[in-house]
């Protein structure tokens, strides 16, 4: 994958997280383990697998 597939997955799932639970907190998600990531840190999750995160992200808008 490109860096700049990769960058634009980031600003997604940046935008998708804003919306989902408000700037303020988008950091936080990043970086603190999550069950949808079987524990993981998403940052973590995303390096290696960026589209599992965004995917992830993407099925939460559509059943919040």
């Amino acid at each position: 994958m490109s860096t700049k597939h990769q960058d634009n997955l980031k600003q997604r799932c940046d935008c998708l997280l804003t919306v989902l639970l408000g700037k303020d907190q988008v950091d936080t998600w990043w970086n603190s383990s999550h069950s949808g990531m079987y524990g993981a840190k998403p940052i973590d999750v995303f390096a290696k697998d960026p589209e599992r995160v965004y995917n992830h992200l993407m099925n939460r808008i559509g059943n919040p």
